[in-house]
């Protein structure tokens, strides 16, 4: 589970475990869409499923504190998915006031490897 506090800079880097890919700025992405493959395949390449409520991916982006920063999370989602550098399944929970959703994404490894490979 990924945490937001800041407690100590030693213990940003013994638990922050998030790779940075700076090949990646070279595609047709944004610094959210890059920010958001970095997060996944940090998780996924360390054997856990990336599993995080819009709301919380919304924190860890940089999407300001708005009412809508979940749906802007979605939407960044959404884009990433046509664009084939990422799978996702979300499931909505129903619980009145308290809902919203969460997804679970991984990263199309095989198409951002061909992608990289272009330059």
């Amino acid at each position: 589970e990924y945490k937001m506090e800041f407690i100590s800079l030693n213990d940003a880097f013994a638990t922050n475990f998030i790779k940075s890919l700076p090949q990646l700025t070279r595609l047709d992405l944004t610094a959210n869409e890059i920010k958001l493959i970095e997060l996944v395949l940090s998780y996924t390449r360390n054997g856990q499923n990336f599993y995080m409520n819009h709301t919380t991916l919304a924190d860890y982006l940089v999407l300001g504190q708005t009412k809508t920063k979940a749906k802007s999370v979605g939407n960044l989602v959404s884009k990433l998915r046509k664009k084939g550098y990422i799978e996702a399944v979300t499931s909505h929970n129903f619980n009145g006031k308290n809902g919203g959703s969460s997804t679970t994404i991984t990263v199309n490894e095989t198409f951002l490897e061909v992608q990289l490979n272009g330059f």
